[in-house]
């Protein structure tokens, strides 16, 4: 899978979790937020164009609460 970017590499992981498992996703999303690689703008408006919103607002929305 190419990379095209750290916000939206994170929305295919998710994408594809079937094939590459939810924890990778999840892992990605927390560090990335973590060490401010992406913002929760980036990656919700990826998310949103790509079509995986719905999978990702509950981490999204679980990782991003005291922010």
């Amino acid at each position: 899978m190419p990379v095209f970017g750290v916000a939206r590499t994170i929305v295919d992981v998710f994408r594809y979790r079937n094939i590459l498992g939810l924890d990778v996703g999840l892992k990605g999303l927390r560090e990335a937020l973590r060490k401010r690689k992406v913002t929760p703008a980036e990656v919700t408006k990826l998310a949103i164009a790509r079509g995986a919103w719905k999978i990702i607002e509950p981490y999204m929305a679980a990782l991003t609460i005291d922010s």
